[in-house]
């Protein structure tokens, strides 16, 4: 997503949804309006009284859903609007909202097995609020007092992406938990973590003693590199049942940051190291032996594939009746299918085959294995 400037040109952010996320967009280009605020109460008191007296006529995703994520990001923008204006006004500065936008949405999860997508599961909602910005003077033109505002603001919007959903969905009897950047440090300075406030000097000794993931220290890094700084906490927290990681990037020059949470979530290692070692195998006679040996190269993976098939069959069954062939693949027919096209893409890229190739042959491998199975799998 992102927006265009006339004498800035293209101002993006990556946003990568997952299939069956519902997303709501607000824009806050230079504040909330009150109509547009009191066309999305109405609509939400409609389908409330329609909810009400059973009447389900034309409620669909949007009214039962959509409105209510929409109206969770838009009091995020009208709620931090008023909050600027006061703040403004007693930091002596004088502030222009620009265009800004951010989102609010259902998180959905995918659960892998050999790097393909079984299932997923719903893990509440998240606001990721990619652009907030504003044109900001100081009325005595005090530069530091300019980026001290502007650090002290950037904490607050972190917290209101918490504060704000927090608010909106608790009851009295299920109250709401909400996680941001801010937050995250906060508990993990109450556990009694180090806080690390990361430059130039101290990079290499902070990146020692973090134990966060791999990404986080790269974005660390990286940002450190370029004339950042970065303040984040020793290890992971956990925040009832998941583990989470917050850090803030921040420009010492102006004050103006990044205020990132992430999950402590992490099955990419493994999937890495099997698809390593199948890559291993696969290439092995070919470093070895030259091109002549790509026929062993194809023959490794699918001689592996069918011995580790008929080996389930075995341990399985212990017998080669066509019962026990049946049961077999009722039982384990998408282990089957996952392994031979694990296999299948490790010869594709030993073979230096095309994309387009290694697809055609996973879909004919998919269609003969669905054919074997019949109806064994819903």
């Amino acid at each position: 997503m992102g927006y265009w400037q006339p004498n800035r040109g293209w101002n993006t952010s990556r946003n990568q949804p997952v299939a069956g996320e519902y997303r709501a967009i607000a824009l806050d280009l230079h504040g909330i309006s009150a109509s547009q605020a009191e066309q999305l109460k109405n609509d939400m008191e409609s389908t409330q009284q329609k909810i009400s007296t059973q009447d389900y006529t034309n409620l669909g995703k949007q009214q039962l859903v959509g409105d209510l994520l929409y109206a969770t990001i838009l009091s995020y923008f009208a709620l931090n609007n008023v909050q600027d204006a006061i703040s403004a006004k007693q930091a002596n500065m004088v502030t222009y909202k620009a265009p800004s936008y951010g989102i609010f949405k259902t998180n959905i999860t995918p659960m892998y097995w050999f790097g393909i997508p079984r299932n997923v599961k719903i893990s509440g909602l998240t606001m990721d609020v990619d652009r907030i910005t504003h044109l900001l003077a100081h009325k005595d033109n005090d530069h530091e007092q300019w980026v001290n505002y502007n650090r002290a603001s950037g904490a607050r919007l972190s917290a209101m992406e918490h504060l704000v959903p927090e608010q909106l969905f608790s009851t009295p009897e299920n109250p709401a938990h909400g996680i941001s950047a801010v937050k995250a440090i906060q508990l993990a300075a109450a556990e009694g973590q180090k806080i690390w406030t990361v430059k130039q000097a101290n990079l290499a000794v902070a990146l020692a003693n973090i134990t966060l993931d791999n990404d986080i220290k790269n974005d660390i890094r990286n940002a450190v590199n370029a004339g950042q700084e970065v303040t984040t906490h020793e290890k992971f927290v956990n925040f009832y049942g998941k583990t989470s990681a917050g850090y803030i990037i921040l420009d010492p020059t102006t004050g103006a940051g990044a205020y990132m949470i992430t999950s402590g979530e992490n099955g990419g290692a493994i999937l890495s190291a099997i698809g390593a070692i199948m890559l291993f195998f696969t290439a092995l006679p070919i470093v070895l032996f030259g091109g002549a040996a790509m026929m062993v190269a194809w023959a490794i993976p699918v001689l592996v594939s069918v011995a580790l098939i008929l080996g389930g069959v075995y341990l399985n069954t212990k017998d080669w009746s066509l019962e026990d062939w049946k049961g077999f693949w009722a039982w384990d027919v998408t282990q089957a299918i996952l392994v031979f096209n694990l296999f299948l893409k490790s010869v594709a890229i030993a073979a230096g085959l095309a994309q387009r190739t290694y697809l055609y042959m996973l879909s004919a491998i998919n269609f003969i294995l669905s054919k074997l199975t019949g109806d064994s799998e819903q």
